[in-house]
């Protein structure tokens, strides 16, 4: 976050790796019996739907929660705006989009 911050990154997408069915991963992953879930309503790319090798299902899905919360506070775009060096035009409406959006997910149903 502090790289996201000082290099000044007008907008990110944090994504969880999500093994689609189809996909090497999917097939993978159930082999090796970590697919956790298929209920496709989480495989979004912002639920953990498969158990990671090396940190809980939690640390994962708490690392992406936080990461998206603090890129789109309003400190944070704060220090990535300022000093004014980019298009407020393209800047402003991403940003205030992308926290709106987040907020939305954060507060729906599935994260409960």
């Amino acid at each position: 976050m502090d790289f996201c911050e000082e290099t000044k990154i007008d907008a990110a997408v944090f994504a969880i790796l999500t093994p689609y069915p189809g996909t090497r991963i999917y097939e993978q992953y159930t082999r090796e019996e970590r697919i956790i879930s298929r209920n496709w309503d989480l495989y979004d790319m912002n639920h953990v739907v498969f158990r990671p090798k090396r940190m809980t299902i939690e640390q994962l899905q708490e690392g992406h929660d936080w990461a998206n919360q603090r890129f789109y506070s309003y400190p944070s775009m704060l220090k990535r705006f300022w000093p004014l060096r980019r298009s407020h035009q393209v800047f402003l409406p991403s940003n205030w989009g992308m926290r709106r959006a987040w907020n939305f997910l954060a507060k729906s149903t599935l994260r409960g």
